[in-house]
């Protein structure tokens, strides 16, 4: 009689089955219920808001805190605190967060409050003088093409057409969804409560992530390192600190940027009295955040509203926003990002396209670092394939060396 004789290879085999078939069946379930996985995940991110509001305010605002804790506030708590070192420490790191957090709120308050009234008064006027504008241009093309009387009719019918689809759309789209936008207020209004509520969260946890910045960041080393390999584990960390290096410094520098090239040209057209001050100083700050593209999207359109009430200024303010974006291009974004992306500019040119197509606005913004990040990954696997077949290579000739002889 022939005894069965046991073989771990029917182990492994069938092990392997049995993982294929679960995955399988895992990647089934997935695929024909996405949609509850995608409604999971908004839920949980919905749930975490007030969280991940802290996370980003703490890693936004750690630069700071450590520029005041390196500038004074360590001297000043060594001082007060000379033979205990330890609440010294304490005492710098408490000074330098309430530092950081008002600092924030009053830039961020006071901007808010000098800009939203602005902003709506700019919108009012321009509903207001719309007709008004409509018969300035009318006027103005009747002087500028007067001796072309056939241009001069296609070009009023043209504008003639242009706000009457206007007129149409506004009564067709706007005015029909009154009602839809009146029944749904109170949702909005409880929505917009619910996000002042998680801001406010988050500013708190904000607060207690930057005083306890250290130990939250050996924690997660400590993990990192538990339930990976060494190996894995350092080159985890390596993309960590260069997704921060390049993603984290774009994004600081890029919003510092736009801060202050809206607040140039924001007390430029207060200076010299051009019109929407407020509402075209954020449009060009905010546009501005989207490289190549940004100042043609915001200045265009900002142009061409200043020219409806003077064309002087409007020429004016074309100049104005090409040296401005010169010296910010050149100079200003340079100096505060440094060469910390490590693109060309045909690459920088081809995130912006791709992730803007994919993603939109958020492309726009945030497709530059995120490109940079895979590309450095990219970089760095193909720079170990090739050196690994150098070796093989190497080691090849050496053995075909050592036969010969």
């Amino acid at each position: 009689m022939k005894w069965f004789r046991w073989d771990k290879r029917y182990l492994y085999w069938g092990v392997t089955a049995f993982i294929v078939i679960i995955a399988s069946i895992t990647f089934f379930l997935s695929f024909s219920h996405w949609r509850t996985g995608v409604d999971f995940v908004a839920r949980m991110l919905s749930v975490l808001a007030p969280v991940l509001y802290g996370l980003v305010f703490a890693y936004m605002l750690n630069k700071l805190l450590t520029l005041f804790e390196n500038l004074f506030v360590r001297k000043l708590a060594t001082r007060l605190c000379r033979r205990k070192p330890q609440r010294a420490q304490r005492l710098t790191r408490v000074i330098s967060v309430i530092i950081t957090e008002l600092i924030a709120l009053v830039a961020v308050g006071g901007i808010l409050a000098i800009m939203l009234p602005s902003i709506y008064t700019s919108i009012e006027s321009i509903v207001i003088h719309l007709p008004a504008y409509y018969t300035s241009t009318v006027n103005w093309v009747q002087q500028l093409l007067e001796d072309n009387p056939q241009l001069e009719t296609t070009v009023i019918a043209l504008i003639g057409t242009a706000r009457d689809n206007l007129a149409s759309w506004i009564q067709s789209q706007v005015l029909a969804q009154v009602d839809f936008i009146i029944a749904n207020l109170t949702s909005g209004v409880i929505g917009i409560a619910r996000e002042v509520i998680n801001i406010s969260v988050g500013v708190v946890i904000s607060v207690y992530v930057l005083y306890h910045k250290e130990k939250f960041s050996l924690q997660s080393v400590k993990l990192i390192r538990a339930v990976l390999r060494e190996k894995v584990a350092a080159t985890l960390m390596r993309g960590i600190k260069f997704v921060d290096k390049t993603c984290g410094s774009f994004i600081t520098s890029k919003l510092l940027d736009t801060f202050i090239v809206g607040v140039v040209c924001y007390l430029f057209m207060v200076i010299f009295r051009m019109p929407y001050a407020a509402l075209i100083s954020v449009l060009v700050g905010i546009t501005n955040i989207i490289p190549f593209f940004g100042p043609f999207i915001g200045g265009v359109p900002s142009a061409l509203l200043i020219l409806l009430e003077s064309p002087s200024k409007s020429v004016v303010f074309i100049i104005f926003i090409v040296i401005l974006q010169q010296l910010d291009g050149n100079i200003l974004f340079p100096l505060l990002q440094g060469n910390k992306i490590g693109l060309s500019g045909f690459w920088i040119l081809f995130a912006i396209l791709l992730f803007g197509g994919l993603f939109g606005f958020w492309g726009l913004m945030l497709g530059v670092p995120v490109f940079a990040v895979i590309y450095e990954a990219v970089r760095v696997f193909l720079r170990g394939r090739l050196r690994a077949r150098e070796t093989v290579a190497e080691t090849g000739e050496a053995h075909d060396t050592n036969d010969s002889e």
